[in-house]
């Protein structure tokens, strides 16, 4: 490594440190943005969305069980001249029990999908950790080794009574 130097701006390394910092709170924010956002899309898949089919998958079984009631009430004669077709409450049941089957199915599949995205926020979490971890302490840590420098710097372009170099 060359120990020597050709420094034409303290103000441009200066500007650097800042520029630094900058990009350190941008990083750290966006991290804790994307962490945010992974903890929502997990609280939905694990509470929100199973608790809400739950709810749907009761209310279609209440529907399923009044549209049998009622296909029931229809096909009850008490004499073989007053046999009905019963046709809207026949499609009624069958629209109940498509709607039961579509939670059940809808319950099984967000089962998966959230242990799926279990899975892949693991990855993520790495990541965004490593990111992290550069934002609070790399870059930090390459601030002040700049600054560091810049104190020497700085006194030697006052040694040389700033003849242009300390811009």
């Amino acid at each position: 490594m060359d120990s020597t130097a050709n420094v034409k701006s303290l103000a441009s390394i200066d500007e650097f440190v800042k520029a630094l910092a900058l990009t350190q709170e941008e990083l750290v924010r966006s991290s804790e943005d994307t962490e945010n956002e992974l903890n929502r899309v997990t609280d939905y898949l694990q509470k929100v969305a199973p608790e809400y089919w739950k709810k749907q998958y009761q209310r279609a079984n209440e529907r399923w069980s009044e549209a049998r009631e009622a296909l029931s009430r229809c096909e009850q004669v008490t004499r073989e001249d007053e046999r009905r077709p019963c046709t809207e409450q026949k499609k009624q049941l069958e629209l109940a029990k498509r709607r039961v089957e579509f939670c059940e199915s809808r319950i099984r599949n967000i089962k998966a999908l959230s242990q799926q995205w279990q899975q892949e926020v693991l990855k993520i979490h790495s990541h965004v950790h490593h990111v992290l971890d550069i934002g609070e302490s790399g870059l930090p840590n390459a601030q002040n080794a700049l600054q560091q420098i810049m104190t020497p710097l700085r006194r030697y372009a006052e040694l040389e009574g700033g003849s242009g170099h300390s811009d």
